[in-house]
């Protein structure tokens, strides 16, 4: 099975999976940017943020991870404080371990490593991962994931404000 490394890892750190109260920071709902760069191209899209994707956006808790895994994983997790440790298996040979940290009000860290086993008897494939997402303003969030795998890439978003126009794309969860 092959994934958008980098999108999956944005997917997880913005979806809700990780949602608690007072250890990450909300964002104002409606249209965004999101400019992404990997070093190679850059784009450009708009998004649309809900109020309820607003309030679980950038979020850390061991009571959220998981929530939205994938048909055939199971997620085990563990919290001290502002660090959510956590180990998802899945069926088909995926296993992910790593920690989530919030850093003060407006920072969250994840590290993480997947080993996947490949379907064709090759030797398993480890690919470790560093996410930093920072809030600069309540307009203005950075998002930087580097992995072996893949690279790093940046995500920048800006607001543009409460409503969205027709050609923002729905953020997807």
């Amino acid at each position: 099975m092959e994934m958008n490394t980098p999108r999956l890892m944005s997917a997880f750190l913005l979806t809700g999976l990780l949602a608690a109260p007072a250890l990450a920071f909300e964002v104002k709902p409606g249209e965004w940017t999101q400019e992404i760069s990997n070093g190679k191209a850059t784009w450009q899209e708009k998004i649309c943020i809900s109020p309820e994707q607003a309030r679980k956006l950038f979020q850390v808790s061991a009571q959220a991870v998981g929530q939205g895994a994938t048909k055939g994983c199971k997620t085990n997790t563990s919290q001290s404080g502002n660090v959510v440790s956590f180990e998802t298996k899945c069926d088909w040979g995926m296993k992910i371990e790593g920690t989530m940290k919030s850093i003060g009000a407006n920072e969250a860290h994840l590290e993480m490593t997947r080993v996947s086993t490949m379907l064709d008897g090759k030797p398993p494939v480890t690919t470790t991962i560093k996410v930093v997402v920072k809030k600069i303003s309540d307009t203005e969030i950075v998002h930087n994931f580097n992995s072996t795998e893949t690279g790093s890439t940046t995500m920048h978003y800006k607001y543009l404000g409460p409503t969205c126009g027709k050609d923002a794309e729905p953020f997807k969860q």
